[in-house]
């Protein structure tokens, strides 16, 4: 977050309070928009979510991941 980035305290102590505020306001206007229609969250047919959630697999244990380093050689 930004306030991470900040070295004055006071600052950073008022930026770090505003972020619950920004969090709610966003969440808000994201009601706002979904009842009025102006942003709908994409419905995936069937077909296409499964798909995706078909795309990823178990990774095998064989690979570069389990080679021990050169130096440790």
């Amino acid at each position: 977050m930004a306030a991470c980035e900040i070295t004055n305290p006071v600052l950073r102590g008022v930026v770090a309070e505003s972020v619950p505020n920004f969090i709610e306001m966003a969440h808000e206007i994201f009601l706002y928009q979904n009842k009025h229609n102006y942003y709908q969250v994409p419905q995936l047919q069937q077909q296409d979510m499964n798909q995706m959630l078909n795309a990823y697999t178990t990774s095998s244990n064989s690979g570069a991941m389990n080679q021990k380093p050169k130096y440790m050689q």
